[in-house]
């Protein structure tokens, strides 16, 4: 379950980040959000399930520590990759909360 989790976060960031930076997310881009979402998926989920944290505390502490990582990988300025982090983890988070709701 570990790795679908990781690989659907990841195809779900990817496609909202190559929709929105086209011109900077390649495929070298795509392994590297690979890695991120495999670092930062996991802790999440120990976070959600283990620890019981709230949703947003660990949303908020996914985006923060993704955008350091985002802002090397695309070449980009602090501000757009505090946006492209919060933006594209808030569409992975939504359709994972959707698909609790639907899929309990």
């Amino acid at each position: 379950m570990g790795l679908l989790l990781i690989l659907a976060s990841w195809c779900i960031e990817s496609l909202v980040l190559w929709r929105l930076v086209p011109d900077l997310f390649g495929q070298a881009q795509f392994c590297d959000l690979f890695w991120i979402n495999a670092l930062t998926n996991p802790i999440a989920n120990q976070a959600y399930s283990q620890w019981n944290w709230p949703w947003w505390l660990v949303e908020t502490c996914v985006v923060l520590f993704e955008v350091y990582p985002i802002q090397k990988s695309l070449n980009i300025k602090f501000p757009k990759a505090a946006f492209l982090s919060l933006f594209a983890n808030s569409c992975s988070a939504l359709t994972g909360l959707a698909l609790e709701v639907v899929l309990p």
